[in-house]
């Protein structure tokens, strides 16, 4: 997913993000990984979307800090 979030194909990085944190074993590497869905999402200009995968992220996860911050940022 990184690969692809690097080289600008960010709807193939997203897949590959959501799919990571369907296998993820653990809510805080899931919570990660939506973090990411959120940032990819951004980059696209699909700010709901965004906003509901920093969200996620937090559900998973109260103590992630990007995604809380992230979600911040939608409330300025």
């Amino acid at each position: 997913a990184k690969v692809y979030e690097a080289t600008y194909r960010i709807p193939k990085a997203i897949e590959y993000y959501q799919l990571a944190a369907s296998l993820a074993h653990n809510p805080v590497n899931a919570s990660r990984l939506y973090e990411q869905v959120g940032t990819c999402y951004v980059k696209l200009g699909k700010h709901s979307d965004a906003r509901r995968s920093f969200e996620y992220a937090l559900q998973l996860n109260p103590d992630n800090i990007t995604a809380s911050f992230a979600l911040q940022q939608f409330e300025r």
